[in-house]
This record gives structure tokens, sequence and C-alpha cells, in this order.
């Protein structure tokens, strides 16, 4: 777990050097490095389930684990009643407005929100 936030500042770092439009999520992967995925919908969904925006490989993701919504300046992150939860910045959340570089639990995967510019 360490190794994927540590993957996920450095990655964040180096995003956030850039110039960013959309509001981003940065997945951090358990063999290092990461991969962007850009807010560009008012609703992204994420979950386990392969019909997800955003599609997360682990069993410790519910099929329809969250959904973040982009309600004008506001981005807001909902958990679906998933089984293990979501957590922000190392507390459990049903529904939360995200800040920039907020660090995203969802079961094992590790993701860093960037408010973008």
């Amino acid at each position: 777990m360490e190794s994927a936030v540590n993957t996920v500042a450095v990655a964040a770092t180096a995003a956030s050097e850039q110039l960013v439009s959309p509001p981003q999520l940065i997945v951090a992967s358990p063999r290092g490095g990461g991969r962007l995925f850009a807010l560009l919908r008012a609703t992204t969904r994420i979950g386990r389930d392969l019909g997800n925006d955003l599609v997360l490989n682990s069993d410790l993701v519910s099929r329809r684990h969250a959904v973040v919504r982009i309600e004008g300046d506001v981005v807001l992150l909902e958990d679906l009643d998933s089984s293990n939860g979501t957590w922000v910045n190392g507390a459990r959340v049903r529904r939360r407005v995200l800040s920039d570089r907020d660090l995203i639990e969802f079961g094992e995967c590790v993701v860093r929100f960037l408010r973008g510019r």
C-alpha cells in the first residue's frame, strides 16, 4: 500500500506541473506507475463491473462502488453502499466534496484526485 501511495504522489506531482484543464484521477498501479483518468463527464461511475466509466480490477472493489459528480465548481464523491467502503485521506466517507490532491481508496485501489485548472 505504501508504494502505491508513493507512486500516486510522484505521478500527482508530475501531472500538477503540467497545464491541466479537467479534474483528473491518478490511479496507482500495484506494479508502480499510474494512469490518468480525466473526469470529462458530469457523472463518472467507478467499480469493478466493465459497465463503469472507470473500471478497477480488484475483488475488494464492488461492482458499482462509487460515483463522482461534477456540479459547477464542486466535485462530489459518493459511495454507492459498497462492501468495503470508500475512504478519503484515511477517513471512511459516504459523500464528500473533493479537494485538490485528496487520496481516495476503493478497496485496495489508491487514487489521487487533482482539481484541474
